[in-house]
């Protein structure tokens, strides 16, 4: 035990028992990083396949997967799996945009122009 500047005993915690007990506690600091991690291969993959974020983080909620709002999502897809992934099949598509589920291209201009030719 130590003794507190008053005389009083204070019991001694172990740092990371400490640690450990701010980072259960629900909305903890990292807690949606390890939500993101824990989904980072299956994000990964369909982002590879060319499904649109918005929709990837539709599904991952949907099925309790990830409690974190789209914005965050979109900064740790940009940071942890990087704007490269999503270029490099925009690439291998031959230069054509990626669609999402329903065939409209990702590109909001290039659907708007498909939509005023009637295509």
């Amino acid at each position: 035990m130590a003794e507190r500047k008053g005389g009083g005993q204070v019991e001694e915690v172990d740092f990371l028992d400490l640690l450990e007990a701010r980072v259960s506690e629900p909305g903890a600091r990292g807690e949606k990083l390890r939500e993101f991690i824990a989904c980072q291969d299956d994000i990964a993959r369909a982002v590879a396949k060319g499904y649109s974020l918005r929709l990837i983080w539709q599904v991952l909620r949907e099925k309790g997967r990830i409690t974190l709002a789209y914005g965050t999502f979109g900064n740790y897809v940009n940071r942890r799996i990087g704007r490269r992934a999503r270029m490099s099949q925009v690439e291998a598509s031959g230069g054509e945009k990626p669609v999402e589920g329903d065939g409209e291209p990702l590109d909001p201009e290039a659907a708007r122009r498909k939509r005023l030719a009637g295509v």
